[in-house]
């Protein structure tokens, strides 16, 4: 329809140009010509010329974006979706434990997605108060089989589960040793001893176990 609009604006415009030129040529060849009638007619055509040009500009600009988006970017690319989105969907609506089988099913189909089971405990310990449901879980997947990396991020949320929602230190340092002694030389052995330090000034001082802040669990 737009184009079918702007096809008729044309052609209207290129008929009255048209008009403008030939009653220009008229008036020059009628004797006693009046001259401002002359720049009337010249300032109508410069007028409709610029009219013209800018249709023409509005019509072609978005095809050539469009062109040169296509370059850079490729015509079929689509917009990836968020692969946590049921899950977020479920937690909008107040369904927590809809919530926790959406990343449940999301991190059994791709095992790497570590942050979908992490926010699955996130909701047992902070929405729900499950603790134990939260520590159940990720022993349950540390009896599998699992690359470094996600073994010691796993590691790290459970101890977190142990130390700073269930209090229990004796879990938390075993655990924390168990990474240790397993992942010798790494960096997650260091993060490992080093919280083991904390820990144990902590116990020293008395001090209450704080809950790990969503930053924390990402960076863990």
């Amino acid at each position: 329809m737009r184009i079918l609009v702007r096809l008729i604006i044309l052609a209207a415009l290129g008929w009255l140009t048209y008009v403008l030129l030939h009653a220009a040529k008229i008036h020059e060849n009628t004797e006693g010509a009046d001259h401002s009638v002359t720049i009337m007619l010249f300032g109508g055509v410069i007028i409709l010329a610029i009219i013209l040009g800018a249709i023409t500009a509005l019509s072609l600009l978005p095809a050539l974006g469009d062109a040169f988006s296509g370059l850079f970017y490729g015509q079929n690319v689509e917009i990836e979706k968020d692969p946590h989105s049921s899950a977020l969907s479920k937690i909008a609506t107040g369904d927590l434990e809809g919530a926790i089988e959406e990343y449940l099913s999301i991190y059994q189909a791709n095992p790497s997605d570590t942050m979908a089971l992490s926010e699955a405990v996130h909701i047992y310990c902070d929405r729900l108060h499950d603790y134990a449901a939260a520590a159940t879980l990720l022993e349950n997947v540390l009896q599998n089989e699992l690359p470094m990396e996600e073994s010691a991020f796993i590691c790290n949320r459970l101890v977190d589960v142990y130390w700073a929602y269930q209090h229990d230190a004796i879990s938390a340092r075993r655990l924390l040793i168990q990474v240790a002694e397993s992942m010798p030389d790494t960096k997650h052995a260091a993060n490992a001893l080093h919280r083991l330090q904390q820990l144990d000034h902590m116990l020293e001082q008395g001090e209450v176990p704080q809950r790990p802040s969503a930053t924390a669990r990402e960076i863990a």
